[in-house]
């Protein structure tokens, strides 16, 4: 008869699973937050986060490059941005380093609506940061920077 094989969990190895399943309860309720955010707009989370991310990427960015950032896959995030061109929040622009991926660019009514989204996140992010101890938010932020450093490898390159 096989004996089963214990495997004896390392301290590492349980902190690592603890703050694993934190960070997913906190996404959760993240998300949960921006949903009441956006609640009153005519704008999608996913769109929310699609103008973040060109907003963030001052320079040039491509449909590909939003995917990554996003940790979406690309198609999906290229249906997102075809529908807000059309719908007058983002633009295509040309993209000298490549013929076929285009640059995507805020319109001025996308820079209006994501500067309103802003302003209704302000004092969530607000209520967040009060009373937090600046030295354990940038431990924190240090660690979980690491942490996607070791699971994106396009965060290294």
């Amino acid at each position: 008869m096989k004996q089963a094989v214990q495997i004896q969990d390392s301290d590492a190895y349980k902190l690592m699973e603890q703050i694993s399943l934190y960070i997913f309860k906190l996404n959760g309720l993240l998300q949960d937050e921006a949903v009441k955010t956006i609640r009153d707009t005519k704008i999608t989370n996913q769109r929310w986060r699609i103008l973040g991310t060109v907003i963030r990427e001052s320079h040039s960015i491509t449909v590909p490059q939003i995917a990554r950032e996003m940790g979406n896959a690309r198609q999906g995030i290229q249906r997102a941005v075809d529908s807000m061109v059309q719908d007058g929040l983002l633009e295509y622009r040309s993209n000298r380093n490549h013929a076929k991926s285009k640059i995507v660019a805020l319109t001025a009514e996308g820079k209006a609506v994501y500067a309103s989204m802003m302003e209704k996140e302000r004092a969530l992010i607000e209520g967040l940061a009060k009373d937090i101890e600046i030295k354990k938010g940038r431990q924190a932020a240090a660690f979980l920077i690491e942490m996607i450093n070791r699971l994106d490898p396009l965060e290294n390159t």
